[in-house]
């Protein structure tokens, strides 16, 4: 059984996806525990995009994990962010952080 994601952790997360992806066309964020392939509790974080997303800069969405685990570390949440961003359309790519 997982460890439950407590509701501070899980508006974190929100709250830094939608400053760093929002403008892209974030739908909803959802974050639920799970396993990874070494059998360690993670935190799963998918990032649902609008139909109509715009051009994504690949460092930013990048340097979510980092930023993520920065903050999940300062609140002493030691699972892991694994980020899947789920688009309903290929996004045009515009550059790097």
């Amino acid at each position: 059984m997982h460890q439950a994601v407590d509701a501070k952790v899980e508006e974190a997360i929100r709250d830094i996806v939608l400053r760093a992806m929002g403008p892209v066309g974030v739908r909803s964020v959802s974050v639920t525990p799970g396993t990874d392939h070494d059998g360690d509790e993670v935190l799963r974080v998918t990032v649902h995009y609008t139909d109509d997303v715009r051009p994504v800069n690949t460092g930013v969405m990048s340097a979510l994990v980092s930023d993520i685990r920065s903050k999940l570390w300062a609140m002493g949440e030691d699972r892991f962010p694994h980020v899947r961003h789920d688009f309903p359309v290929e996004p045009k790519v515009v550059g790097f952080r």
